[in-house]
């Protein structure tokens, strides 16, 4: 005869879980008082709820409000989807014509954009070689 075994998940999601709490409080107080839940035990669970819920709430306000203070700067910046160096008034737009106007001002002497903040790397290339013609 085959064994028969039981599984009781607990969701690990904090959403759930409250959820879940909820519920388990509503059937205890459907029950009551024959509820196989103590009732000590019940208590300890609505203050966990009380506790738990608005700080849930409070954490995804303030997430929502940081994921726009981030959009909002990035825009500033020039660094959301779909801007480029040449989207107006935005700090790369910005920095890269400061960049250039830098670069014209100091030819052979690119180094010296290094005192005002830009990583500047010179090297050399060789000539592109021309392909010899198929025998």
């Amino acid at each position: 005869m085959a064994r028969v075994t039981v599984r009781v998940n607990i969701p690990s999601n904090p959403d759930n879980l409250i959820t879940l709490m909820e519920d388990v409080l509503r059937e205890h107080v459907r029950l009551a008082p024959a509820s196989p839940i103590p009732v000590a035990m019940a208590t300890q669970m609505e203050a966990v709820i009380a506790e738990a819920k608005p700080k849930r709430q409070l954490g995804q306000d303030l997430s929502r409000q940081s994921q726009e203070a981030f959009e909002s700067a990035n825009t500033a910046l020039g660094l959301a989807a779909g801007q480029t160096t040449r989207t107006p008034n935005t700090g790369l737009n910005l920095v890269a014509q400061i960049r250039d106007r830098l670069l014209a001002a100091n030819p052979g002497s690119e180094n010296a954009l290094e005192l005002f903040g830009f990583e500047v790397v010179v090297g050399t290339a060789s000539s592109p070689k021309k392909k010899s013609p198929p025998p």
